[in-house]
């Protein structure tokens, strides 16, 4: 699994630990691997690695960056950031010995010419990956996703069964997104069976969740439809800023329903900004409650909070 769509990006191993990725400068920085079991008070954080960009392909100052796993029962990773001349870039780590071994990619570059991709300058990036047996070597590597925002402000998909090798960008939606959005994208079953993504658009202002309808194999490319209502702020709210995160929680009581999450910044007309949660399950209904110093105020659609006693 991976958390994307930032200039921090988190790859969390199932059975051991974490690895965290971020670009400073000329290097991406990582820690491979931290034992998510054990607290950092009682275990000192493994040494961070570093990748240098090349020299001919500079990694753009505006960059965000995400990352993914690779091969099973490995840290090997996969990460997508942008290149200062706006192409996608891709990282591929592998571990040799006590190091790593990098090997870098242009996205698309195994592509014939025709299906020129125009990525807009800062976009946000997610990358989500398919753990299941429909890639090749006997399921040894992991299918991935990958999420961006066009020089058309829509918000486009490649897939991929191994570094450098990517299918021709397609659209998730035909209408644009919100210029600079953030893009935050989850994955989990087989055969990208359970594939969201979210974004926001303009006209009138709105989250909006996309479903992925899973193929049978990689190079039979699926679709994207709309699912759930889309969240439309309340009349005299606004979001500040274009960054949120959007989280799968999965219900403890066996649920076959799993939550999903939005957390952003909403502003009123007059007052400060609210953090708010936006609460729902995937193809069902949704609430929208804001956390003010502790406690929940449930958002009416007269933008009149009703206050709530209860405590986050």
């Amino acid at each position: 699994m991976a958390s994307s769509g930032n200039t921090i990006s988190i790859v969390d191993f199932p059975q051991s630990g974490i690895s965290v990725f971020y670009l400073k400068g000329k290097y991406v920085i990582f820690w491979p691997r931290q034992d998510k079991s054990v607290s950092e008070d009682l275990k000192p954080a493994a040494a961070a690695a570093s990748i240098r960009q090349q020299d001919a392909h500079p990694f753009a100052v505006t960059s965000n960056l995400a990352a993914t796993s690779w091969i099973k029962g490995t840290d090997n990773s996969r990460v997508f950031l942008q290149g200062n001349d706006s192409a996608l870039q891709e990282i591929s780590l592998e571990q040799n010995g006590a190091g790593w071994t990098s090997t870098f990619y242009r996205v698309g570059g195994n592509l014939p010419p025709a299906p020129a991709i125009r990525v807009r300058k800062g976009t946000s990036i997610a990358v989500t990956s398919d753990q299941s047996d429909n890639s090749k070597l006997g399921g040894e590597h992991f299918g991935c996703t990958l999420f961006y925002q066009g020089t058309d402000n829509r918000i486009y998909f490649m897939q991929s069964s191994d570094p450098g090798f990517y299918t021709a960008p397609l659209p998730v939606a035909s209408e644009p997104a919100t210029e600079g959005t953030t893009i935050q994208a989850f994955q989990y079953g087989d055969r990208a069976e359970h594939l969201y993504v979210t974004f926001t658009v303009p006209n009138p202002d709105r989250f909006v969740r996309y479903k992925f309808e899973k193929p049978t194999q990689y190079n039979n490319l699926g679709t994207f439809r709309n699912v759930t209502p889309d969240f439309i702020y309340p009349a005299g709210i606004t979001m500040t800023g274009l960054s949120f995160a959007a989280v799968r929680v999965a219900l403890a009581d066996g649920s076959p329903l799993e939550q999903y999450r939005f957390y952003a910044q909403l502003k009123k007309a007059s007052g400060k900004p609210s953090l708010v949660e936006y609460i729902g399950a995937p193809d069902s209904s949704e609430t929208t409650v804001t956390l003010v110093k502790g406690s929940l105020e449930i958002m009416d659609s007269d933008a009149n909070p009703a206050k709530d006693n209860s405590k986050s």
